[in-house]
């Protein structure tokens, strides 16, 4: 596995970034210095619904600007129902973990980058128009971006057969073939941005 740091001067959550099964959770677990945000979240239910209207009520007080472009930003993406509900309160959620932890020592293996990958992802655009907008949409909302950035990479066939090994073929992220080809395509554009407009760290 490939491991790249970037650094910047931006002043968001910092982020662990890259495919479904290429080893972030079992990296924070084994870079102590690293605390992950995400295990930090409730798992139950109800407060998972709770922590949704509390990311929805703070980025609408705090971060109308981002509110906005991100309503604009899923109705752009020609979700379907479901996945526009699911990962607009994604959004919102990793903008609001951003506004507030952005001074503390923490990593999120579900950020800003990895947000916005999974909308364009799930998406009905073809991938080059899909691609303008989202590349549009960092352009606007270059508040939230996390001040370091470390890309997970690895050879496509070994994330595959981890992700089989743990779901089943059927189960996988990765189950259909679009899925698999979307995720790689982004996977790569949202790396190129990060080399582009971060500094290479050690």
């Amino acid at each position: 596995m490939k491991t790249t740091h970037f650094n910047s001067n931006y002043e968001g959550l910092s982020e662990l970034f890259g495919l479904p099964a290429v080893g972030k959770t079992t990296f924070l677990k084994t870079n102590k210095q690293y605390i992950n945000i995400n295990s930090t979240n409730n798992r139950q239910p109800i407060k998972r619904y709770l922590q949704k209207l509390i990311s929805f009520l703070y980025i609408i007080f705090f971060d109308f600007t981002f509110f906005k472009n991100t309503v604009r930003f899923i109705g752009q993406s020609k979700l379907s129902f479901g996945d526009s509900l699911r990962l607009f309160f994604n959004m919102l959620r990793v903008n609001r973990e951003s506004l507030k932890y952005r001074d503390r020592n923490m990593m999120s293996d579900q950020g800003f980058f990895q947000a916005v990958w999974s909308v364009a992802v799930f998406s009905f655009l073809e991938r080059e128009k899909m691609a303008h907008v989202l590349i549009e949409f960092f352009y606007e909302n270059q508040e939230t971006f996390p001040k370091q950035v470390i890309v997970l990479e690895d050879n496509f066939d070994d994330i595959l057969d981890r992700e089989i090994n743990r779901y089943g073929k059927l189960g996988s992220y990765y189950s259909d073939q679009i899925i698999q080809e979307r995720a790689q395509y982004f996977q790569e554009l949202i790396v190129k941005f990060i080399q582009k407009n971060y500094i290479l760290g050690e």
